[in-house]
């Protein structure tokens, strides 16, 4: 008598047949196999414009900063006297212009004619600082100090 054990077929297909919810076990390759292809496919059907690969022509790189403003210590700050601080002076220009570039160039263009490359999505449109009309913010103050405006313009 033959005592050595018979070995079967690691599978058996024709018992998979039979039984086929053994064949599960198996499904979860075959989908993983099946997703892989589906996303080499994908990929490789990309064109330029999908993969990111050309830049826009109207949009410039606003990840490069001017300026970026230090941090500081927290402290207190002296009372400003608003008379000297309405007379400009070279270093309180330079001091705006320079907060003007790191902080609201991005969106409001570096003329301040609302067409930065950071504001072109927004909706609404950034101002344009050189038109009065579209000014909703403090509309009342400035209609109010208008005339106090020019006149002091028409002393300079």
């Amino acid at each position: 008598m033959d005592r050595t054990p018979r070995y079967k077929d690691e599978i058996d297909f024709r018992e998979l047949l039979r039984t086929p919810q053994r064949l599960f076990g198996y499904s979860y390759v075959y989908f993983l196999l099946l997703l892989l292809g589906l996303g080499i496919l994908y990929a490789g059907s990309l064109t330029d414009i999908g993969k990111n690969a050309i830049m826009p022509v109207a949009l410039k790189d606003s990840s490069a900063f001017v300026q970026d403003i230090p941090l500081q210590a927290p402290s207190v700050l002296p009372p400003v006297d608003v008379r000297r601080a309405a007379v400009p002076t070279d270093s309180l220009l330079r001091t705006g212009r320079d907060l003007y570039r790191a902080n609201c160039a991005s969106c409001h263009g570096d003329n301040g004619l609302g067409d930065g490359p950071a504001g072109l999505m927004l909706n609404p449109k950034p101002r344009n600082f050189h038109q009065a009309n579209g000014w909703t913010n403090q509309l009342c103050m400035f209609k109010s100090n208008k005339p106090r405006m020019i006149s002091q313009a028409k002393k300079r």
